[in-house]
């Protein structure tokens, strides 16, 4: 999720229809497309030459980065009916009123027509990240983990990192699909693809490749215990992605360079980590036959 306007399903469901035939003008398609897609896919090459000694099979990155990319739709109708689910009208949003929640801290954002404030804003946030990370899982798991292919440490922090890279890339199609049908200038939506590039979609590469470290590095590990650390993984994807957008709540001019540094930290340390499974992917190697993948 970005600063300009928080990452809402307004800016990227509801507004979308926005505008409608030059929302879907080719040369506007092409643009957002160009500069949402090819960063993302920058990005892949980085990883994946990371992984150049024993690559995974090309068809399989395709797929988890293509079913990745169509992981947004289901985020997207979760996100608007959390937003629909706790309206001022509703009977959810009343409750929680009730009991405190529309209080106590100076958050804000707008979602589909109804602005939320204090902790009912940072109650609607925590949920659209849980329904992020729940879809991106679910997707590189249909797309990769069963698989037979998925057989070395390294495997599913690659497939994770790819599925999530899909996302990312598909979301900021749309948002810069967006920002190009309100004003049509392409020159700023490229800025503003170059910036989502540096933060959103690290963002999604840092917080799903969480939950493929935990299974890398438990990789040898008794089923249960790769189990849990699945759910470890998912918590701490949860809880990157939940700072980093509240971050970005809290963010202005003055400290938004800061907000992505948070980001880029956390780049670092998930290579530093990614260095580490290639250890131990080392180790597998020495100890076992190579097989080869499709």
């Amino acid at each position: 999720m970005m600063k300009e306007k928080l990452k809402t399903p307004t800016t990227k469901f509801a507004s979308y229809t926005k505008s409608y035939m030059s929302f879907f003008s080719p040369l506007n398609i092409l643009i957002a497309f160009a500069m949402g897609i090819l960063p993302a896919l920058l990005w892949l090459w980085f990883w994946l030459h990371e992984d150049s000694l024993h690559p995974e099979p090309k068809k399989i990155i395709i797929i988890t980065f293509i079913v990745g990319m169509l992981a947004t739709i289901p985020a997207l109708f979760g996100e608007s009916y959390v937003c629909g689910l706790f309206t001022e009208t509703s009977s959810a949003g009343n409750f929680l009123t009730n009991i405190g929640l529309g209080a106590a801290n100076d958050f804000k954002i707008d979602c589909i027509g109804t602005s939320f404030v204090g902790n009912l804003a940072l109650l609607v946030v925590i949920l659209w990240v849980v329904i992020e990370e729940v879809v991106k899982f679910g997707a590189v798991y249909v797309s990769a983990l069963w698989r037979k292919e998925n057989n070395e440490p390294i495997d599913s922090l690659i497939y994770f990192i790819t599925g999530a890279l899909g996302f990312s890339a598909a979301e900021n199609s749309l948002y810069l699909l967006s920002a190009l049908s309100t004003d049509g200038s392409a020159i700023q939506s490229i800025v503003l693809g170059n910036f989502r590039f540096l933060g959103a979609t690290l963002l999604h590469t840092v917080s799903t490749g969480a939950i493929g470290l935990a299974l890398a590095l438990s990789y040898f590990k008794p089923r249960w215990l790769r189990s849990s650390a699945v759910i470890i993984g998912v918590i701490i994807a949860i809880a990157l992605h939940t700072m980093f957008n509240l971050f970005i709540l809290r963010s202005d001019d003055g400290n938004f360079l800061a907000t992505f540094g948070f980001v880029w930290l956390a780049s670092i340390v998930l290579l530093l980590f990614f260095e580490k499974v290639k250890v131990v992917h080392q180790k597998y190697y020495s100890t076992e036959p190579i097989t080869p993948t499709l």
